[in-house]
Order: structure tokens, then sequence, then C-alpha cells
């Protein structure tokens, strides 16, 4: 398997504002890539605004808050959910897998003594 080296992505918040991410090297040959005065090398413009490419792992996560929140049988009184988002000059923000695996950690607690 060829390893993928690092690039430099250029993300714009909505109102504008741009920062840098290091991702993957893409084998996209369609990426616009520009040139930043403050950097000595290209940088790949996202498709995307940060916002918008968050836009795609939300429904995710407030689907499974929703469901620890109300599926239970007693109501944790706190729900606490962890994952990892990568984000990617092409299709934005992706959960974060480990070895080929995607991971949500949950945590719940009930508080002793609340009687329900």
């Amino acid at each position: 398997m060829v390893q993928r080296g690092k690039e430099i992505v250029q993300f714009f918040l909505d109102d504008g504002t741009p920062f840098l991410v290091e991702v993957e090297e893409s084998r996209n040959p369609t990426l616009e890539r520009i040139a930043r005065e403050d950097l000595d090398t290209k940088v790949v413009q996202a498709r995307q605004s940060f916002e918008k490419a968050l836009d795609q792992v939300m429904p995710v996560a407030a689907a499974a808050l929703d469901r620890f929140r109300h599926g239970l049988t007693t109501p944790a009184d706190e729900v606490e959910l962890k994952f990892g988002v990568n984000l990617s000059s092409e299709v934005g923000a992706i959960f974060a897998s480990v070895g080929g695996e995607v991971n949500i950690e949950v945590t719940l607690k009930w508080k002793q003594g609340q009687v329900r």
C-alpha cells in the first residue's frame, strides 16, 4: 500500500475568515490549488465552508444524542458522546476512523438518590 503524504487545505468560515488544516493528500487532479503569499507552498481550496462541512455530520451526532437521551428505559442524567471528525478538501467533514472502524465513545451518568 502506497502511503499518502499531507497537504494543506484552506477552509473558510461562513463569515469569510480563512483557516488552514493539514489533511491526507488527495490524488484528485481537479482540486483547485492556490498560492498563498505567506506560505512557500500551494494550498488546496476546500470545496465548501467549514460550517457546511460540519452540517454533514451534525444530523448523525444529533440522532445519536437523542437516542441515548430518550431511548433508555431509565434515562441518564448526563449523556456525553465523543467522536472524531476529519476534514477533507473534497467531501468536507467525515467521521474519523481508526483501523477501518469509527468509534463513538458514550458516557452515561445517573445521579444517586434521585427518584424517577
